[in-house]
């Protein structure tokens, strides 16, 4: 139960979620996992298979974190990253075409 808390704190830390906040989520999850582990249930069945997930999903629907800054920051880093690769690709095409001719021999 310690390591599926400590995952969502450090989710919901990344997230800039304030500690209070993040203190108060981990309280209740850790509460709602006990309580479930006392039924014979796994922290699993409380919040998923994924605690980073669960914690991203939860601080949205509070309105802690706005879906739009997490969708802009992650389109920018996927931009960041897919450029290099587009001018690599680019670059790259000419040598396709001209480096092995091939053949016009029919059979």
């Amino acid at each position: 139960m310690t390591n599926v808390v400590d995952e969502c704190r450090r989710t919901w830390r990344r997230l800039g979620v304030p500690r209070e906040m993040a203190e108060e989520m981990a309280a209740d999850v850790k509460a709602d996992i006990a309580a479930a582990e006392a039924d014979g249930f796994s922290a699993a069945a409380v919040i998923g298979a994924d605690p980073r997930a669960f914690a991203t999903a939860w601080a949205t629907e509070r309105g802690i974190v706005r879906p739009r800054l997490r969708l802009a920051l992650t389109a920018a880093s996927a931009l960041v990253g897919a450029v290099p690769w587009g001018l690599l690709s680019s670059s790259c095409t000419g040598l396709r075409a001209t480096r092995w001719p091939r053949s016009s021999a029919t059979t």
